[in-house]
């Protein structure tokens, strides 16, 4: 069933083999990082579901800073999502283990203040 939702991505060249590109890259990472500002601040001032948008919006953002650095654009958020999984792909793992570890560490902060 996985691979008949990215077959079908491919036919309609949401999923393709791309030149890979660190400009586009670290365009996609630096968005990322700005998300993941956003979202902390909104985390600070208790806007939890807006908080909560921009997390995943930050990790997404890096996905494709991922995707985009090893020459694969896919524009489908599932798509991306299930592509790099399959692959599994040691890079994202390390840099999500370190933005873990911040989320991990605000919210802690955060539920401190609120006891």
């Amino acid at each position: 069933m996985t691979n008949n939702f990215l077959n079908k991505l491919k036919k309609e060249n949401k999923l393709e083999l791309v030149e890979y590109s660190n400009e586009i890259r670290d365009s996609y990472l630096d968005k990322s990082d700005s998300c993941y500002k956003s979202a902390k601040i909104l985390l600070e001032n208790n806007l939890l579901e807006n908080s909560i948008g921009l997390s995943y919006y930050s990790m997404y953002d890096a996905l494709l800073s991922l995707l985009f650095g090893v020459g694969i654009k896919c524009e489908n958020h599932s798509g991306s999502i299930l592509n790099c999984f399959l692959k599994k792909m040691n890079y994202l793992r390390l840099f999500l283990m370190q933005k873990k570890k911040e989320w991990i560490n605000n919210i802690m902060l955060w539920m401190n203040k609120m006891e």
